[in-house]
């Protein structure tokens, strides 16, 4: 019995990490982006409203090009990125994606 109980209270630090580290990596994305949703538009008629078509814009990304920023920082960006789209696009499951703006932060020669 007291094994158990010393197994507890050395696994319970453990398991809480476990569980905040699961769900800042892969849960807020589904608690966050399920809570976005495409509008019916302003027609109510069935044939009408089958016509509208979902587009997901996807803008200023600022992915660091091979000289700019720490390791870390680049695994950490790609992967909240990387997360994010693709909750966003199993989630909302848009039609079309349009990716614009500034994509990457590598080429600053401009002085």
């Amino acid at each position: 019995m007291k094994r158990s109980k010393n197994f507890l209270k050395y696994s319970f630090p453990f398991l809480l990490v476990f569980v905040v580290f699961f769900y800042n990596e892969y849960l807020i994305y589904w608690h966050v982006i399920s809570s976005c949703n495409w509008s019916k538009g302003e027609y109510e008629d069935d044939n009408i409203s089958n016509k509208l078509v979902n587009v997901m814009l996807i803008a200023d990304t600022h992915l660091l090009g091979k000289r700019n920023g720490h390791w870390f920082d680049k695994l950490r960006r790609e992967w909240q990125q990387h997360r994010a789209f693709q909750t966003s696009r199993h989630l909302l499951k848009p039609d079309y994606i349009v990716i614009m703006g500034d994509v990457t932060d590598g080429n600053k020669n401009f002085q």
